[in-house]
């Protein structure tokens, strides 16, 4: 064989394995290679040993496919022997995952699964080696025809590899998860403000129509004493893009961050991305009127895009890497994941993912708590916000028997947010300041029942309370100090407004539930947008559901999931 033509064999196979390389591994690479950096940003580990991790199982992928190739070429350059379907048929069968990821509506259950795979490669393979036989011209040409295309897809790994490689040293440091500084005496020294915000209460599950099994006694005892808006208009869908939301005083309707963790939120109203800026956040205003400030939250890194105007943080959050990859891990044992859980995922576990979920939860549950009533304990911090992973699934405690890290329910996780406001209750009433305490306890939005019916934890006890149906309202009361009989604002509010009210009470304008009448008589608030019972979810908005607690999705989510589709620009919309 003329030296020309080997070479030219040689980088042939060389680019080969480099597509099929792609087609093994891209769904474990996107989240490290999204320029939206969201996998960083959410997760408050180094992220370099996954990222390396990976590098090295591209590397040796890439090695092994060129190998298969070149071998397959040896043996049969004629492209006659049916293993060469076989090999296509394979790849044919994960570019039908990516296809299946890409084509289909966020909303379209499509179950795909380990049996629906075998089932394609057999057929896939049958129709290979009929033609095969029947027709081996028209064989040799596909075959020739998908070597070209895969080759043409490998050229992706000089771009890959490198980002990889790059972004490994980027992320070596870790986010901060607590800090605690010193503090001054505040200039306001008797007034406090504890804003609660449990993550997806509903207002329909707790106060409209609470199971007749379940028992919110500290939730019904605060709003006979609080005032109440029961047609709170959320702001969004996503804790992500709610929260800085409600922080800033404006609709954030997209984020992205860079490899460092810096926030970049994109306003609505003005159509930009534009760099979160903590110092005209609710706490920045708080720092520049005297308060002291602290945050014990979950899942946004509070400690690092506040990290100028608190004086007290903590937050944790579940390792959002899917398929078991962890920045607590070293690069070897990443990099041993991926062939571990591509060979071995499909097989049954000691702990199935809802159950290492539920267990996560429940960690992360009791750790933010336990921050949250030392936030309230010390009480040189006068402004504080307390974000709870509860009652957000997945279900991590059983009510029947008081057990914390078990599969359960939303409406278990009811009954434990319950609980644990009864104790942040309890901490505030023991404190000095009680007495001059304004609470507010909110959420961020619903109970999102038309996502969360698509994972493989929901049950016949969620959708019979849900009556199939989405009710959109998130929770807001605000309790002033000393006691006046509750009250129920039933005319729309827009969630954005949760903010203002904060800063006014932030400037002592409100500091009774009469002020607060008034205050709202003369802001007099617009209605704010309703959601749709079944909003238009975008792709990439399905990585919440997956990344954060670990929850095992059966279809169309759980490749959302593997691919972590947040870190792209929604479908449709103009950004």
């Amino acid at each position: 064989m003329p030296t020309s033509l080997r070479g030219l064999l040689k980088s042939r196979w060389f680019m080969e394995g480099a597509g099929a390389t792609m087609l093994l591994l891209v769904t474990y690479l996107w989240p490290l290679l999204s320029p939206y950096h969201l996998i960083i940003y959410h997760n408050p580990l180094s992220v370099s040993t996954v990222a390396i991790g990976l590098a090295v199982d591209v590397g040796i992928a890439w090695l092994i496919s060129t190998a298969m190739f070149a071998l397959l070429d040896h043996y049969d350059p004629k492209q006659d022997c049916p293993l060469w379907g076989v090999v296509f048929c394979a790849l044919g069968v994960r570019a039908v995952d990516l296809a299946v990821f890409l084509l289909s509506p966020g909303y379209i259950n499509i179950h795909w699964g380990l049996s629906s795979r075998i089932a394609l490669l057999c057929t896939m393979g049958g129709v290979a080696l009929t033609i095969r036989y029947l027709f081996p011209q028209i064989f040799r040409q596909g075959i020739q025809t998908a070597r070209i295309g895969l080759a043409i897809f490998g050229g992706s790994i000089f771009w890959i590899l490198p980002q990889l490689v790059f972004t490994g040293e980027r992320t070596r440091a870790p986010a901060p998860n607590t800090f605690t500084k010193p503090v001054h005496k505040s200039s306001i020294s008797s007034a406090r403000v504890v804003w609660i915000l449990l993550d997806e209460l509903s207002y329909d599950q707790v106060f409209d129509h609470p199971q007749a099994d379940i028992k919110l006694s500290h939730f019904d005892k605060i709003r006979d004493e609080s005032v109440s808006f029961s047609n709170v208009q959320p702001i969004g869908y996503f804790t992500e893009r709610i929260v800085p939301s409600l922080f800033l005083g404006r609709k954030v309707d997209n984020i992205r961050s860079s490899m460092h963790r810096d926030l970049y939120v994109h306003d609505a109203d003005s159509g930009r991305w534009q760099p979160f800026n903590q110092r005209v956040s609710l706490f920045g205003k708080a720092k520049e009127l005297g308060w002291t400030t602290g945050v014990a939250g979950w899942y946004n890194p509070y400690c690092h895009i506040l990290a100028g105007v608190l004086d007290s943080c903590y937050w944790q959050t579940a390792s959002s890497f899917p398929h078991a990859l962890s920045g607590d891990k070293s690069s070897i044992v990443n990099a041993l994941t991926f062939p571990a859980d591509l060979l071995f995922s499909h097989l049954n576990r000691a702990d199935p993912p809802s159950e290492i979920g539920a267990k996560a939860h429940a960690k992360e549950c009791n750790d933010i708590t336990a921050a949250a009533s030392s936030l309230i304990q010390n009480e040189s911090i006068r402004f504080a916000f307390i974000h709870l992973p509860v009652p957000h699934p997945p279900g991590m405690y059983d009510r029947k028997t008081g057990t914390f890290g078990v599969r359960g329910t939303y409406l278990d996780n009811l009954v434990s947010a319950d609980s644990v406001l009864g104790n942040l209750l309890a901490v505030i009433q023991r404190t000095s300041a009680a007495s001059q305490t304004i609470l507010i306890v909110s959420s961020d939005h619903s109970w999102r029942t038309n996502m969360w019916r698509a994972s493989d934890m929901w049950s016949k006890d969620e959708e019979r309370a849900s009556k199939s149906k989405f009710d959109p309202r998130p929770v807001l009361l605000i309790h002033f100090p000393g006691y006046d009989p509750g009250e129920v604002r039933t005319e729309p509010f827009p969630e954005i407004e949760t903010s203002a009210i904060i800063r006014a009470m932030l400037t002592s304008e409100l500091q009774s539930k009469a002020d607060l009448d008034m205050w709202l008589d003369a802001q007099g608030v617009t209605k704010g947008q309703n959601l749709s019972p079944n909003p238009n979810i975008d792709d990439q908005d399905f990585r919440v559901l997956s990344t954060t607690v670990g929850v095992h999705f059966s279809s169309r989510q759980k490749f959302q999931y593997l691919l972590v589709r947040s870190d792209l620009p929604s479908k449709g919309k103009k950004k």
